[in-house]
């Protein structure tokens, strides 16, 4: 067998190809395994923050204050290690609507442990009844938003009883 330079060169372009390509899927499977070691992002992920609050009707027309972003969706989330207004709002109807304990602090703005503990409460009474079908996890989002109960404002004379928003 006569061994040329021609196919010397033809056989090693052939070993260069295969160990690129194995170099190549070697790194998408680090790729996919680390993506599903830290757990790709889920949808939750791109919903914004509640940072303030909007007046949403009820079902019977009366006006609550609603968790909601800075331009007024109230499609967006809270959850523990928020603190903004919004979580002034939702602890709000935590303490008013569901009796919930906030503890030392209160209304503090902070969605610390009271907060989620609270939130989890409001969830697993709202899905006894029917009204939530989300998970119990202490975590504000569209499922708690259209489930929960709000308190009315009624001027600077307090909160007329809790009703739920219209759906969104």
């Amino acid at each position: 067998m006569k061994t040329t330079l021609s196919s010397v060169l033809t056989a090693t372009t052939r070993v260069q190809r295969i160990a690129r390509t194995l170099f190549v899927g070697g790194l998408a499977a680090c790729l996919f395994a680390a993506l599903e070691i830290a757990g790709a992002p889920d949808a939750a992920a791109a919903t914004p923050t509640c940072t303030t609050k909007v007046y949403v009707n009820s079902a019977d027309r009366y006006a609550l204050e609603i968790p909601a972003t800075s331009s007024g969706s109230q499609n967006c989330q809270l959850a523990s290690g928020n603190s903004n207004y919004a979580v002034k709002v939702l602890q709000h109807t935590l303490q008013l609507c569901y009796q919930v304990d906030l503890g030392k602090y209160g209304i503090d703005g902070k969605f610390g442990p009271a907060t989620v503990a609270g939130l989890k409460k409001a969830q697993s009474e709202e899905k006894k009844a029917g009204r939530y079908t989300g998970v119990v996890d202490g975590v504000y989002g569209k499922l708690s938003r259209n489930a929960l109960r709000f308190a009315v404002p009624i001027g600077t004379q307090g909160f007329t009883p809790c009703r739920t928003p219209a759906k969104i």
